[in-house]
């Protein structure tokens, strides 16, 4: 008697799920934060890279590029503690044109870090450590703050 009645609650729990999954996919918001996130996953996924990435095509030692993976992640925190409640305060079109300004300045490191692994351009190792610090300060507000609040107002 006891294992039918677990099943059913679980069986419910799941239904439940994705009865509201079903109405959530069909709001724009939700498609928006997830295509957003899910790029900006990829671009997460890189500070597992930094250390070999700065090693390889910067020439720094392993010991210098596994600490240029804290000054990535210390623009993160930056970016995070002193620019979440700004952010916040904004208006809807403050948010949006933040968004498309750290995205693009996050855009624009990419291509830069792009052209000195192409040999298009050739970068010091310090213009990488810094690139890596404005990699993670126009990084952070971008992919956590819109999907955190989005989840909070969610109930998720």
């Amino acid at each position: 008697q006891k294992s039918v009645t677990i099943e059913s609650t679980d069986s419910r729990k799941i239904r439940d799920n994705f009865q509201v999954l079903s109405k959530e996919t069909r709001k724009p918001e939700f498609w928006f934060h997830l295509v957003n996130r899910s790029v900006q996953m990829v671009l997460a996924s890189f500070l597992l890279f930094v250390p070999s990435y700065m090693s390889n095509c910067f020439g720094m030692s392993h010991s210098s590029a596994a600490s240029v993976g804290s000054v990535y992640a210390l623009g993160c925190l930056l970016a995070v503690s002193f620019g979440s409640q700004r952010y916040t305060a904004l208006n809807k079109r403050g948010k949006i044109a933040s968004i498309i300004s750290m995205t693009t300045a996050l855009l624009l490191i990419c291509l830069l870090n792009l052209c000195h692994i192409s040999g298009a351009l050739n970068l010091s190792p310090l213009a990488g450590t810094i690139c890596m610090f404005f990699w993670g300060l126009s990084f952070a507000i971008p992919f956590y703050i819109p999907a955190s609040m989005y989840a909070l107002r969610r109930g998720g």
